[in-house]
């Protein structure tokens, strides 16, 4: 009796040896610990030559690749005629119109069927976006995250895109029937407001009341802070602007 309770005890003290060796041997080294960082490829862009004839209103296109930091690429398949880094890849507009995200794996989900308007990156690093739905002229933000949000749908036409450091963001654009002008979003707001042209139609007159459209993304603040100038006459008779 004493010899097989003996043996258990022998036994069990074997085995929680085992088990704290076990445990000592998988406990993992700072090295093991440690979780490689995914690098971040550059999308870099060749001209296409002959893409765009002489004299014709074709779309300049692009090649495109990752580039990574050993010099390794990897090419992208469509030609693009406007694209954005965003976050691991790439927004692009295809020769089809298409806004398509492409990623460094191959994966790729389309965010507009139609579009013409390049996207831009937000302050955050969101992406803004416009998908077009016949006379319909969405504007669209997608965040780092992944979410999707509809932020106006008023205008017909949105050509630049300008968002700002306090989340609102400028465009030039025109309602159906209407003049292009400058709109703003304001922050967390879901829908535009026109500063400029605002009350002119086509088909009527607009003589000495229209006021030119930015013709790059540059010159929408400038041309949103002109338009909330207001004259007042001072007391000298002279028309002066103020904010």
């Amino acid at each position: 009796m004493r010899v097989q309770e003996f043996s258990r005890v022998s036994a069990c003290i074997v085995l929680a040896w085992v088990a704290v060796g076990c445990a000592a041997s998988e406990k993992p080294g700072p090295a093991a610990a440690a979780q490689p960082v995914a690098e971040i490829p550059a999308v870099v862009a060749t001209p296409l030559e002959n893409a765009a004839p002489p004299q014709s209103d074709a779309v300049p296109l692009w090649s495109l690749a990752f580039e990574y930091a050993g010099g390794a690429r990897i090419p992208i398949a469509e030609p693009a005629s406007a694209y954005t880094p965003f976050r691991d890849g790439v927004a692009l507009i295809d020769r089809r119109r298409r806004l398509l995200l492409i990623s460094p794996d191959g994966s790729r989900r389309t965010l507009s069927s139609t579009t013409a308007t390049t996207p831009v990156l937000g302050p955050s690093g969101e992406l803004y976006y416009v998908a077009r739905y016949g006379t319909l002229a969405e504007l669209h933000r997608l965040s780092t995250a992944g979410r999707d949000d509809v932020i106006a749908r008023e205008l017909s036409s949105i050509a630049l895109l300008a968002p700002q450091a306090d989340g609102s963001v400028l465009l030039a654009g025109a309602r159906a029937g209407g003049f292009a002008g400058v709109w703003r979003i304001a922050a967390g707001a879901d829908s535009a407001t026109c500063a400029t042209n605002c009350e002119l139609r086509t088909g009527e007159p607009w003589q000495g009341r229209f006021v030119p459209p930015p013709g790059t993304a540059a010159e929408l603040e400038p041309a949103y802070r002109a338009s909330q100038q207001v004259e007042v006459e001072g007391g000298d008779g002279v028309l002066r602007g103020e904010p």
